[in-house]
């Protein structure tokens, strides 16, 4: 029997620590989308701010856009793991919680 209270108090203990690294995975993962949406933020200025009159300037313009396109995309793939780990964050805590 004190085996088996071991192995229930270790699983609850293995499920407790993930769910924190899972919220530090979280934590990262806001910083980065906060980053994220600066720099789509920034290319965007970066295009807007571009003086039409030269070649290289509407290559740049191009160039920017393009990031800005990139940037975005890369946001939207942040979100969406962000609420997969939320998801598994959750799944973690509530596996402590039934391991009694």
């Amino acid at each position: 029997m004190a085996g088996m209270t071991l192995n229930l108090c270790s699983d609850t203990a293995a499920a407790a620590f993930a769910a924190h690294r899972l919220d530090v995975v979280l934590r990262d993962l806001d910083a980065v989308l906060v980053r994220l949406a600066d720099a789509g933020l920034e290319a965007g200025s970066l295009s807007a701010g571009t003086d039409w009159s030269a070649k290289a300037a509407r290559a740049f313009h191009e160039a920017a856009e393009t990031w800005a396109v990139e940037v975005r995309a890369l946001e939207d793939a942040a979100l969406d793991l962000r609420t997969d780990v939320r998801i598994a964050r959750d799944r973690a805590a509530a596996g402590g919680a039934w391991c009694r």
